[in-house]
């Protein structure tokens, strides 16, 4: 017994982490015909900054948002715009500067710029077994009142979300219909890490690593979904960096880039 024990030790048999693993090398004929295509065209299709191929069919994504790579305009709807004007664009020149916020150190103030009110998704179609988290700076001043989410919304249009890190909320195009939780503002220049889970039927809102909200949510209404933004009541704010890892559909995004043609 003892020696078989030792023995497990050393071949790691007795290793029972259930962690996420980077994927293990397999035949591509193994997988289906959709799931080839997706992976041989995301990377291309969406740009972001670092992409990896993780088992059963998930993936994790990064966009660093404060490098304003141009390829990755095309990779929201609507696509992130260069006006003044918009309410999804780059930021400018003029708007650059270097912070002066607790939390914020010496990162400069580039990356998405958000405001007044309006919604833009990834181009991208995930099953509802995703985690997702982006790194928001507050501009201007702050409020109760604001929005500023990220929301994983279904095909009917219905989205749940984690709006500013603790408060959890379901919309119905793009109008808040329920919640769980109370919105604090957040200094003026101030950071802070926004993460949305959902699976298995509850969504939970994260502030800065820390759980502050649960709800539940329909799996047969949620079963296929995009991620993206939704903001509101006049708030002013960056998006630097997005990271998501979760389970591709992979059946709805290959029918989808072939239509399209990318």
């Amino acid at each position: 017994m003892l020696a078989s024990f030792l023995l497990s030790i050393v071949l790691g048999l007795g290793d029972s982490r259930t962690e996420s693993q980077p994927e293990k090398k397999m035949d591509k004929s193994a997988r289906s015909i959709d799931e080839q295509y997706v992976r041989e065209n995301l990377e291309r299709c969406l740009h972001p900054t670092k992409i990896e191929f993780l088992e059963g069919g998930q993936v994790k994504l990064e966009f660093d948002f404060r490098e304003k790579s141009s390829s990755q305009e095309a990779s929201f709807t609507p696509p992130i715009g260069r006006d003044m004007k918009d309410l999804f664009r780059w930021t400018v020149r003029g708007e650059e500067g270097r912070g002066g916020g607790a939390k914020r150190g010496n990162d400069e103030l580039r990356g998405l710029k958000i405001s007044n009110s309006g919604m833009a998704h990834l181009n991208l179609w995930f099953k509802d077994d995703l985690e997702a988290e982006f790194v928001f700076v507050q501009n201007g001043t702050s409020s109760a009142r604001h929005t500023a989410a990220l929301v994983f919304t279904s095909t009917a249009g219905s989205s749940i979300g984690s709006n500013l890190g603790n408060q959890c909320a379901s919309y119905v195009q793009g109008k808040l219909e329920k919640w769980a939780g109370t919105v604090e503002p957040i200094p003026t220049g101030n950071t802070v890490k926004v993460k949305l889970a959902a699976r298995n039927g509850t969504f939970e809102s994260y502030r800065d690593g820390q759980l502050t909200q649960k709800m539940p949510y329909s799996t047969k209404n949620f079963s296929s979904g995009r991620l993206g933004f939704l903001w509101g009541g006049g708030i002013g704010g960056l998006v630097q960096k997005l990271e998501i890892k979760g389970a591709i559909d992979m059946k709805k995004v290959a029918e989808e880039r072939r239509k399209s043609g990318r």
